[in-house]
């Protein structure tokens, strides 16, 4: 499983970091690409400089959260924790486009696509939750 893949939590650490990071590169550096991608050609005429603006100050966010995560020296068990917690109103965001429900028409293929990076994050994250207990425990031995 998951586990075996990961050696320890800084690996986890970095999956998160690279997670957050590359999206937020892609919206940072072709916001316009990335909403023409994702917005359904009913709402394409709703894309402006503000959209672009807001896209890319969402990139900026998501690259400076995966700059801050992957330069940390150490993630512990409520980091980890808190970083699942926070994937959870992503995913009902996710499961509302996917429902017609989020008030824009969202493509399905983005739409799974930012899901399935959502959940690979809650999946790093409740796994870096899980061995940050087996690494608290070698450190308590050293």
């Amino acid at each position: 499983m998951l586990t075996s893949f990961l050696l320890d939590t800084d690996t986890a650490k970095n999956i998160l970091a690279c997670c957050m990071a590359f999206p937020g590169f892609l919206c940072l550096a072709a916001p316009r690409l990335i909403l023409n991608f994702s917005v359904s050609e009913s709402n394409k005429d709703q894309i402006n400089d503000l959209s672009i603006l807001l896209f890319r100050c969402f990139g900026s966010q998501a690259m400076l959260v995966g700059s801050v995560l992957y330069s940390a020296e150490r993630l512990g068990a409520s980091g980890f924790q808190a970083f699942a917690a926070a994937m959870l109103p992503y995913l009902a965001f996710n499961s509302a486009g996917l429902l017609g429900k989020a008030g824009m028409e969202v493509k399905t293929l983005p739409n799974l696509c930012d899901m399935f990076n959502n959940i690979l994050m809650l999946a790093v994250s409740m796994t870096g939750l899980a061995l940050s207990a087996t690494d608290d425990e070698k450190r308590s031995l050293e």
